[in-house]
């Protein structure tokens, strides 16, 4: 991995965000149409306007949780970024939460090279703040089954899996060697990303991180409470994370979620309450996390970018 990073992920990365843009009018069409579009329109306007901001406020409460958690491990790894330009790079990779796995979220190393932090560097962040997060939703999932009537515990297994290889493959020395095997193309790069893992690599940090991420989800599976309940779904707190993370894991492998997301939520409301609140629930949900975040995220991507390109405007006066 070099110390720059290549300029064209940027351009692929926005490519990613256009197709994830049109799938989502495709699940949304059909979302209204489910539940019957002039039924939806009246039961999303009868939504409070105070309860979607106070979604919208724990969202945004989660996106701080968060930014911590990157600003904390980037220190730990020695990268000094000035509080405030950390702050807009982290929110930067949030308009491309709708990407495969939030794979898009590496975004946060273009930024961050062109302030001297290696790329493995911050890749190595990215990654522990993916892996743990999947871990913190697995937990709190697995932990919330004995809330739903139809346990869907067995769901939670393939995941389990799924994170065990992942631990495998990146930390133990006999799925290291499998890696560089099959990515030899790639050996110097990621032989310098695992050397960078190993520096933070401790049960202290491990704990904390995991600690962290759970703090935020469990603040979005709050807001999908409050939303359920401004529509008389039936259901408490702990149904309503429950539901909220079996969407979350059914959606890991979607551009951010979608289809696999609202089809596991509506799936497991169905028989709560009628359609429309039920298709208004899970999009209400959707707009305050998925697409606040989103949306805030293009924010601080475009106001980086041109940043940068008053910096490279001013250094060429100067020259």
């Amino acid at each position: 991995m070099s110390q720059e990073a290549p300029a064209w992920t940027l351009h692929r990365w926005v490519w990613g965000f256009i197709a994830a843009l049109v799938l989502a009018v495709a699940v949304y069409a059909g979302l209204v149409w489910w539940s019957g579009a002039g039924e939806f329109a009246k039961v999303f306007g009868s939504i409070p306007i105070t309860t979607l901001l106070a979604a919208a406020g724990l969202a945004t409460g989660n996106f701080a949780v968060r930014f911590l958690r990157w600003h904390w491990l980037l220190g730990r790894l020695s990268a000094k970024l000035p509080p405030g330009r950390s702050l807009w790079i982290f929110l930067s990779g949030l308009a491309f939460t709708i990407t495969p796995g939030k794979a898009g979220e590496a975004v946060k190393s273009v930024f961050c090279a062109r302030l001297g932090v290696p790329v493995r560097t911050t890749l190595a962040v990215v990654w522990m703040e993916r892996f743990y997060d999947l871990v913190s939703v697995i937990v709190l999932f697995s932990l919330g089954m004995v809330f739903l009537t139809d346990s869907l515990l067995w769901a939670a297994v393939p995941m389990w899996f799924t994170t065990t290889l992942l631990l495998w493959l990146v930390y133990a020395a006999s799925g290291r060697a499998l890696l560089l095997r099959l990515l030899p193309r790639w050996r110097d790069g990621i032989a310098a990303w695992f050397a960078e893992l190993d520096r933070v690599r401790s049960w202290h940090v491990a704990a904390l991180t995991l600690l962290i991420s759970a703090l935020g989800w469990l603040l979005e599976g709050v807001a999908f409470w409050l939303i359920l309940d401004a529509l008389s779904i039936p259901a408490g707190v702990a149904f309503a994370q429950a539901v909220y993370f079996a969407g979350t894991l059914a959606g890991v492998f979607f551009p951010g979620g979608l289809g696999g997301t609202e089809g596991m939520m509506t799936l497991l409301l169905a028989g709560t309450a009628g359609a429309a609140r039920v298709g208004v629930a899970v999009l209400a949900i959707r707009l305050v996390t998925l697409w606040w975040a989103t949306l805030l995220g293009l924010g601080c991507v475009v106001t980086l970018i041109a940043d940068t390109g008053r910096q490279a405007r001013q250094k060429k006066e100067i020259e």
